[in-house]
């Protein structure tokens, strides 16, 4: 709206989005549902206006008088049919009243501003992704007069709109953006550059915490996903953060604010590479198609099938944001499936998958012949089967987190999972083994160029002079802090590796040991930055 429109529109607009809050839109679509708006009231009056002439985009069923009689007389004969039909409909309007705030909201300020009934339904369904657009998709393929560019076009649109859930709605966003940044490139540059800016402040506002609470979730704790697509604010109760949603074609600015910042400050470590991605990554989420989402998907993810991702995250036990399905570690390779689900997987689930274990020849240690994993069953029936599904588990979930059965989590709350967010082990830890592995690749290059200078000075063909060179270079090496950093680094790996080897070696989850080998992990990546305020030579004795 700032951008398209007036400043004076644009504050109409936001008036409006508050006046005509959920809560009110309820209100209006119940009248208009049962046939009782005032027409003689503005507000209501525009509000018939705006529903007789498509302002609401939607999905709609029309059924002829015969099927409505049908209908009818089968709910009142099954009266708790009935009940819960009336039960949907009353969630179905709240979902409705949500979603119209916006474009009622711009409905209202056009006709405040003189437009016409017609016009102002028109900048009610563009101030989103108008979902009555569908694009020309193949329609003009192979058709006279086509060019080959022109018939590549047609038919990859035609494909994507199949292939890919929402690509319609990608390909508009993407769309209005650009055109809107073209008509209007200054004001385009200011909406812009203030996304960036809150990008940038906000791991200022709240990325200072430095404690070493485990139970306790900081900023740089949530997944990169989460901190560079919403608007993040602390909690009242300080553990979790609330978080607003930002429009996708807006991420991108954002993200890069909260990237540029983190990166800076020295709170996220990345090598040029993985900086470049991580921009990257950020760039990409405005396309229809995001092949970079999600770090450590895969190449092939982002451009697997809607119909097969589910199956294909399974496979690969990777989340479309790249974290772990279910718990996959060294110590649990041979145990039972139903062993490796999280916490917050359906407890009903997990006992459904533990007794099939059990009844074919299983226990707790050992796979019975229906060896199923609760975590891989949910995640794919929740990718098939969408909200609907994943509402009821959520439910389910809630009422045995009520009773104590399960631990309270967040994410386990149906509605409130989508705007509070947690941090957890295993972002913490994909973090830590990003920059772990980082190191240990520049060990290994920088133990590489050692072992070059020191072959050079050794080698009976290289003369005195050039053997000069050689001894320089290897001094300045031994001398250089990135040497004495990694080396430190190699003496606190190989107590990781041992460590680890010992974790593997166990019948079965040792926690202690396990969360020493993270804290030493944190430990040779502080080392290896440089950070590390101890003597080293104490820290090599121990």
């Amino acid at each position: 709206a700032w951008i398209k429109e007036s400043p004076r529109y644009a504050i109409r607009f936001h008036k409006n989005f508050a006046k005509f809050n959920p809560t009110k839109m309820g209100v209006l679509f119940h009248k208009f549902n049962h046939g009782t708006l005032d027409m003689n009231d503005k507000v209501e009056a525009e509000f018939y206006h705006f529903m007789m002439n498509g302002g609401e985009t939607g999905y709609s069923n029309l059924k002829d008088i015969e099927e409505l009689k049908k209908q009818l007389t089968k709910d009142l004969k099954n009266t708790e049919l009935h009940q819960m039909k009336a039960f949907l409909e009353r969630l179905e309007i709240v979902n409705r009243s949500v979603e119209n705030c916006a474009r009622f909201a711009a409905y209202m300020s056009s006709r405040e501003e003189g437009r016409s009934v017609q016009r102002s339904v028109y900048d009610a369904k563009e101030i989103s992704v108008n979902f009555n657009k569908k694009g020309a998709g193949g329609t003009f393929f192979g058709k006279k007069g086509q060019t080959k560019m022109g018939n590549i076009a047609a038919g990859s649109s035609a494909a994507c709109r199949v292939l890919y859930v929402f690509f319609n709605a990608g390909v508009q966003g993407t769309t209005n953006i650009l055109r809107a940044a073209k008509k209007n490139p200054a004001k385009f540059s200011v909406v812009a550059a203030g996304f960036f800016f809150l990008g940038y402040i906000a791991p200022l506002l709240w990325g200072d915490d430095d404690g070493d609470d485990d139970d306790n979730t900081k900023y740089e704790d949530l997944p990169d996903y989460v901190r560079r697509t919403n608007i993040i604010i602390k909690s009242p109760w300080g553990k979790d953060y609330i978080t607003f949603p930002l429009p996708i074609e807006w991420r991108t600015m954002y993200g890069m604010g909260e990237l540029a910042s983190n990166v800076l400050r020295g709170k996220v470590h990345y090598t040029g590479w993985q900086l470049a991605r991580a921009m990257g990554e950020q760039v990409t989420q405005a396309l229809p198609i995001n092949f970079l989402e999600g770090e450590g998907t895969g190449v092939l993810s982002p451009f697997v099938p809607s119909l097969a991702a589910p199956l294909w995250q399974a496979h690969e036990n990777k989340d479309w944001t790249g974290m772990p399905i279910y718990k996959d570690t060294p110590y649990n390779k041979n145990m039972p499936e139903w062993t490796k689900a999280y916490g917050r997987t359906n407890r009903h689930l997990v006992n459904a998958t533990k007794w099939l274990n059990e009844v074919t020849g299983g226990d707790e240690f050992t796979k019975g012949v229906i060896d199923m994993n609760p975590a891989l069953i949910e995640s794919v029936v929740q990718g098939y089967f969408g909200g609907a599904v994943t509402f009821i588990n959520k439910v389910s979930n809630s009422l045995d987190m009520a009773t104590g059965k399960m631990e309270f989590d967040w994410h386990n709350v149906p509605i409130a999972n989508r705007v509070i967010k947690s941090g957890n082990a295993g972002t913490k830890q994909r973090a830590i083994n990003r920059e772990y592995f980082t190191y240990i690749d520049q060990w290994e290059q920088i133990h590489q160029r050692e072992k070059g200078y020191k072959s050079k000075i050794q080698s009976p063909k290289v003369d005195l002079l050039e053997k000069a060179e050689w001894i320089t270079k290897l001094d300045e090496l031994h001398r250089s802090e990135e040497w004495k950093n990694l080396q430190m680094f190699n003496e606190l790996n190989k107590q990781i590796k041992q460590m680890s080897d010992n974790l593997k070696s166990m019948p079965e989850e040792n926690a202690e040991l396990e969360r020493d080998i993270w804290h030493m992990k944190m430990e040779a990546n502080e080392v290896a930055r440089g950070e590390w305020e101890g003597n080293r030579a104490t820290r090599n004795r121990k």
